[in-house]
Parts: C-alpha cells; structure tokens; sequence
C-alpha cells in the first residue's frame, strides 16, 4: 500500500503510480505534473491538476477536482469511481471516460469535455449532473439516478445526449438541455422519470418515444428539428420548433 500525506508536484514530468492490488491513498493534491496515472486496488484522491492524460485503474475516490489542461489531453476511470465530496472534472477538448459505476449519493458531478465526449460505461448516481460543454456528445451506457437536477449544455455546446441502457433513468429534478447542437435520442427500454421540468433546447432532433417516459413536469422543446415525445398525460409546451 502507498499512503502519500504530502502536495505531489511534477515539475511538469510524467508520474506513475502502481501498486498492483494494493492500495493507494493521496492525501493531498497533485499538481504540475505532465501525464499522471495511478493504479491500484482502490485509489483516493485529492484534487489532481497535470498537462496531460490522467488515468485512474482501480476502484477510485474523489474528493476533490481533476483537470488536464493540454488541448486534447483525457480523464479515464478504469473501475468503480466513487464520490467522496462534490467534484468538478475539467478537459481542454479531451475525452472523459468513465469504463465502470459512478457512485456519487449524495454529492454533486460537474463535467467539462470542451468539444469532446462524455461517455458513461454504466450505472450512475448522484446528487446532480452537470455537464457545462461536451461538443462530441454525451453516452449514457448505464441508469442515470439524481435526486436533483441534470442539466447539459450549461456554458457551451453540448452534441448528442444518448440514453442507451435498456434500462430506465430517475431524475428527481429538472432536466435541462441548453446550446445543444446535436440530438436526444434514447433507445429502446431508456425511459426517463423526471420529476422536475424538462426543457430541450437543441437545433437537432428530439426523440423520446419509450412508453415508460414519466416526464411529470412541464416540457419545452425549443428549436428542435423533428420531435418525438411520450410523455403520457403531463404537460407539453412546445415554444419554436424548427423544421427547416
């Protein structure tokens, strides 16, 4: 096992860590480094700042923020990734990956992609999702569980928002995609149970058709280019479809 208590910094060099099936615990930040990887039986971090790609293998903790900073640069989680505070994950246009469960009950997730992707291997849960801008789109592999809000598109441009679990979603707030530039599409068995509001502005498509969709608040479709909607006997407000 590997327990760290003291600030890791790089001096902008590339770091590895790995124990094998042993445990790693960071018990305070990392910065300035370039590439930085860390692999283990179970993996806690603080907050984690580099140049390039981070990459955590094993079932790992967050308690604080991760960015990579260099255009492209990536966040992969190889295993369970739990929440142990809320978090914020920032990329400059790179990929966020997430190859195993989100457990987050109770804390709140904050994504950046830039003009990349967000993808979601499996079953997330969490207090709230928000994802300021992921450009390439968003895949959900999984269920998605919030007790609060799930908003997309926050700041920027936000692609495809995909929900493809087979399985249904809970969302115990509003849902909320804004600057979309691509479409709302789920498959097959997806269905989403929104308490709160849903509010869909994107020049691509909507299409929400499953026959479990409960969404039970208010449902705004703005500048979406062909609308699909099973929303069972809730509201449905409509405000300037384009078909063009």
């Amino acid at each position: 096992d590997l327990d760290a208590g003291t600030n890791i910094t790089g001096g902008a060099g590339n770091r590895t860590i790995n124990a094998g099936t042993g445990n790693v615990v960071l018990n305070d930040d990392v910065t300035n480094v370039g590439t930085f990887g860390v692999s283990g039986g179970t993996v806690g971090l603080q907050a984690v700042t580099s140049t390039g790609t981070q990459t955590y293998t094993g079932t790992t903790t967050l308690n604080g923020d991760l960015q990579a900073t260099a255009v492209n640069s990536q966040l992969v989680f190889n295993g369970q990734t739990n929440l142990g505070a809320n978090v914020a994950l920032t990329t400059n246009d790179g990929l966020v990956d997430f190859n195993g469960v989100i457990a987050g009950a109770g804390q709140n997730l904050t994504i950046t992609a830039g003009a990349d992707t967000i993808d979601f291997a499996d079953t997330v849960t969490v207090a709230a999702l928000t994802v300021e801008s992921a450009g390439s789109g968003v895949d959900f592999n999984g269920a998605l569980t919030t007790t609060g809000n799930v908003a997309f598109g926050n700041t920027a441009a936000v692609g495809n928002v995909d929900f493809l679990s087979g399985v249904g979603s809970t969302i115990g707030g509003n849902l909320t995609v804004a600057n979309g530039t691509g479409n709302v599409t789920q498959s097959a068995g997806s269905g989403l149970a929104v308490t709160g509001t849903s509010g869909f502005d994107t020049t691509g498509a909507v299409t929400l058709g499953d026959a479990s969709n409960n969404l039970q608040g208010a449902v705004t479709v703005t500048n979406g280019s062909a609308v699909t909607l099973n929303i069972g006997t809730n509201n449905l407000n409509i405000a300037g479809i384009n078909t063009a």
